[in-house]
């Protein structure tokens, strides 16, 4: 590996932490494996950066090797390099997660993103694919299986019962496929991990993921609902992905182990949180209710 740093991009490296490079003058780089799917959404991001590099907007950026080439192929294997710079380890807050929100949507003009209630509903179809295929198998966690494929269907229909053709009132901004608490630099301005979408996609898998940390979710949803100006369309988009239960389809797709499903048992504490995050969004936007999370005592 060192040889291949060295080599294609005239990195002399003094030390290599898993995908982090360190050079002989302190610099810091990351290098990633990636599959050959992902290509072209990272020459599509690579595209959109460069094209904002000069518009003070705050991101790490593709090194290309020494063809001037974004992907260094070595044995049918790719790889694409970063380069960091000595915050790449520090925490991330919330208002400089805004900033960066608010920055790149002014820099995006013309996109557009896929509709949500499209994409969960074939993940959806994949979830209860996998259940019938393997039904001994994933027996243990069928009840909780079916609990959360049902809080899918609700997210689902309240989109398209509340949003129809509003989508084109939502804004796009870089996002990230899902973003975890506490947020890092290298993981926040990663290049690698960046996706055009609507607006508030980050902030609510920011919220479901700090609900699962234990940390205060309703402090962080009320900061940014105070300093950021989304409108209603928005407002309903963040609450219907915030039902949608990403962590759990995440987690039931790539593995059905039942020791990994400690934290989504406790769904008690899982409809506090959509019934708390709702009236925390409802304090500042006019919603619409799911009466089954209002209705809770």
């Amino acid at each position: 590996m060192e040889n291949i740093i060295n080599y294609y991009y005239g990195i002399r490296i003094k030390k290599v932490d898993n995908d982090i490079i360190y050079d002989v003058e302190d610099n810091v780089f990351y290098i990633k494996k990636i599959e050959p799917s992902k290509k072209d959404r990272l020459v599509y991001i690579d595209s959109l950066i460069t094209g904002i590099s000069n518009n003070n907007f705050y991101c790490y950026r593709f090194l290309r090797n020494k063809y001037n080439e974004l992907f260094t192929v070595v044995k049918d294997d790719i790889y694409i390099v970063i380069s960091l710079d000595e915050n790449y380890n520090k925490e991330l807050d919330l208002t400089s997660m805004i900033e960066f929100y608010d920055k790149s949507s002014l820099l995006i003009n013309g996109l557009k993103a896929v509709n949500w209630d499209l994409l969960w509903e074939s993940k959806l179809n994949n979830l209860y694919q996998k259940i019938s295929i393997n039904q001994s198998s994933n027996k243990s966690i069928a009840p909780l299986f079916y609990y959360y494929a049902g809080i899918t269907e609700n997210a689902i229909c309240y989109l398209k019962k509340n949003m129809k053709t509003d989508f084109q009132n939502c804004r796009l901004s870089f996002n990230h496929y899902r973003i975890n608490y506490p947020v890092r630099y290298v993981d926040f301005y990663n290049p690698i991990n960046l996706y055009v979408d609507f607006n508030i996609r980050d902030i609510s898998e920011y919220i479901k993921s700090v609900f699962y940390s234990g940390a205060s979710y309703e402090v962080e949803l009320e900061y940014f609902l105070k300093v950021k100006k989304i409108g209603l369309h928005e407002a309903t988009l963040l609450y219907s992905r915030i039902i949608f239960p990403s962590h759990f389809i995440d987690t039931f797709l790539k593995d059905t182990n039942k020791k990994n499903y400690h934290a989504f048992y406790k769904t008690k504490d899982y409809e506090s949180f959509l019934l708390n995050t709702y009236n925390v969004i409802s304090r500042y936007y006019k919603i619409p209710e799911i009466s089954w999370i209002t209705d809770q005592h």
